[in-house]
C-alpha cells in the first residue's frame, strides 16, 4: 500500500458514501491564529506509530441548515508509512453522514490537530 494525496483522497470516497466531507488543513488554521488555534509540533505529527490516538477536523461540504460545519473526531492509526496515515474513526460523527465509527480514513501530519494522551 502506498498512501499519497491521491490514495488519501480515494480513501476517503470510498469511505463516505455522499462525498460529503474533507480534512481541515490544522497547519493553515494554526498559521492564521497562533494564538487560539494550538496544534502539536510538527515532528510530534511526524512521529505518531500505530494506536496512538489523533484528532481530525471533518469539514462537512454542505453542511445542513442550522447545523454545524465541522466536526471534530478521535482516529485511531493504523498504518503509517511514508508520511501518511490510515486510521478508523473511533466515534459515530454526529452531523456527518456517510460515516460511522471504524471507518477507513486517510490523512496527513498537516491534519492533526491534537493527540490523545492517557495521562
Amino acid at each position: 500500500l502506498v498512501i499519497d494525496n491521491e490514495s488519501m483522497r480515494h480513501i476517503n470516497s470510498e469511505e463516505s458514501t455522499s462525498k460529503d466531507f474533507h480534512l481541515e488543513d490544522a497547519e493553515k488554521l494554526h498559521a492564521e491564529h497562533p494564538d487560539t488555534f494550538l496544534i502539536p509540533d510538527r515532528e510530534t505529527r511526524e512521529t505518531v506509530q500505530v494506536d496512538c490516538i489523533v484528532k481530525l477536523i471533518f469539514v462537512l461540504e454542505q453542511p445542513k441548515q442550522g447545523g454545524p460545519g465541522a466536526e471534530r473526531m478521535w482516529v485511531r492509526v493504523t498504518d503509517c508509512r511514508d508520511g501518511h496515515y490510515v486510521g478508523e474513526l473511533d466515534n459515530d460523527p454526529f452531523s456527518l453522514d456517510g460515516l460511522v465509527a471504524g471507518s477507513v480514513i486517510a490523512f496527513g501530519p498537516e491534519h492533526i490537530i491534537d493527540i490523545y494522551d492517557e495521562n
